[in-house]
C-alpha cells in the first residue's frame, strides 16, 4: 500500500489524500495515507519525480523500493502508532482498540513481522507497554504454535521465557528440469530474482514465454512470471508471499556460444504499466500485445505452478503434504 500510494502520489497532481479499502466478508478496513506523509518521507514534493519516465523509472522507483521494504521499520513505526493513545489509561488492550487498523496491519505483515517482534523479546527489549502488546501481536500470530497457556504467566518476559522456539522446515531450492534452453534461461533468472527470504521458504516459479527478440549478441526473453514462496509446517505447505508481473529477461552470447545473464526488467505499476510492457518488448509489438492480453487471465500460470509444486515435493521426498491456500482449504498434492 505504501509503494502504490507513493506511485500515485507521484503521477497524480491533484490528489491530497489516498484511501485504501479492504473487505473480508466480515469487517472493512481502512487505511488512509496524505501527500504530506510522503513529502517528509523523500524531503520534496515527490510529484517531481514524474517530470519524465526515465526519471520516474530510474530515480522514483527504486527509492520506493528501498524506503518501503523494510519490514523491521514498518513494524516499529506502527507500534508507536498504536502505543500513542489513550495516555491515560494503563490498560494495553485500551491502546489496542484504540489503533485496531494498525494492529491489523502487523498481523497482515505475518512471519517477518512475528520474527522482528521475537527478535525483541531476545534481547531484553519486551517490557513495559510496548512488551504487551508486541505479546498479543505474537500469540495471534503464532496460533496454535504458542505453546504457553494462558493464565501461565503474569508478565511478556514470563511468556516469552516459557515460548518454545517453532523450528521452521528447512528446505532445498526448487530445481527445473527442462530440455529446451530458452526454458532453462527463463527459470534460472526467475529464480535467481525472487530468491526466497532464507533456507526456511522455497521460491517456485511457473512461467508464459510468449517469444524471443535477438540482435547482436544480444538476446531478449518475453515471459510472464509467476513466483510464489511456500514455507512447510509439519505436513502443510502455506504461501509466504508471491506476485505475477510480465518481464523481459536479457541475456549476452558468449563467443563460445554460451549466455550469460544481464538485465531482468520488470513491468511498472500504475499507469506505466503497459508503456513499460511496450517499451521493453520493442520492437516486439505483436509481443506486447500477446502479454496485455494474457494481464489478468493467468489460470494457465496458476496450472502450471500446481505442477510444478507438486513435482518438486515428489523429486525432493515429500510426501503427504497438504496446500494451505488463501482462502484457508487445505488441499492434497501428494
Amino acid at each position: 500500500m505504501l509503494k502504490n500510494a507513493a506511485i500515485m502520489f507521484c503521477l497524480i497532481d491533484n490528489v491530497d489524500e489516498i484511501n485504501f479499502k479492504f473487505d473480508d466478508g466480515n469487517k472493512t478496513y481502512d487505511f488512509p495515507f496524505e501527500r504530506e506523509y510522503f513529502d517528509e518521507v523523500f524531503e520534496e514534493d515527490i510529484r517531481n519525480y514524474s517530470v519524465s519516465f526515465e526519471k520516474f523509472r530510474n530515480e522514483f522507483i527504486p527509492m520506493i523500493e528501498k524506503e518501503f521494504s523494510d519490514a523491521n521499520n514498518k513494524v516499529e513505526e506502527l507500534l508507536q502508532v498504536i502505543m500513542s493513545s489513550p495516555k491515560t489509561s494503563s490498560n494495553p488492550d485500551d491502546y489496542i482498540n484504540a489503533h485496531q487498523d494498525e494492529y491489523e496491519t502487523i498481523l497482515k505483515m505475518g512471519d517477518e513481522a512475528l520474527e522482528y517482534m521475537l527478535s525483541l523479546f531476545e534481547k531484553g527489549e519486551g517490557t513495559g507497554l510496548k512488551g504487551h502488546i508486541m505479546m498479543s501481536l505474537c500469540i495471534d500470530l503464532l496460533g496454535d504454535k504458542n505453546n504457553v497457556a494462558a493464565g501461565s504467566y503474569t508478565s511478556p518476559e514470563e511468556w516469552y521465557s516459557k515460548l518454545s522456539p517453532y523450528d521452521a522446515v528447512k528446505l532445498p531450492p526448487f530445481k527445473y528440469k527442462s530440455e529446451d534452453k530458452i526454458e532453462q534461461m527463463v527459470y534460472s533468472a526467475a529464480l535467481k530474482q525472487n530468491n526466497g527470504k532464507d533456507d526456511t521458504s522455497v521460491t517456485i516459479v511457473a512461467p508464459h514465454i510468449f517469444g524471443t527478440y535477438e540482435k547482436g549478441n544480444e538476446l531478449k526473453i518475453f515471459a510472464t512470471i509467476y513466483d510464489e514462496q511456500f514455507k512447510l509446517d509439519g505436513k502443510t505447505l502455506y504461501s509466504d508471499g508471491g506476485g505475477v508481473i510480465p518481464v523481459a529477461i536479457v541475456y549476452t552470447k558468449n563467443d563460445d556460444g554460451t549466455y550469460s545473464f544481464k538485465e531482468y526488467i520488470q513491468a511498472m505499476d500504475g499507469s506505466y504499466f503497459a508503456k513499460s510492457i511496450e517499451e521493453f518488448c520493442h520492437p516486439r509489438k505483436d509481443i506486447a500485445r500477446a502479454m496485455l492480453r494474457h494481464y489478468g487471465n493467468y489460470e494457465d500460470l496458476f496450472v502450471l505452478m500446481r505442477e510444478n509444486i507438486i513435482y518438486y515435493l515428489e523429486t525432493n521426498g515429500l510426501n503427504g503434504i497438504n496446500l494451505k491456500q488463501n482462502d484457508g482449504k487445505i488441499v492434497p498434492l501428494t
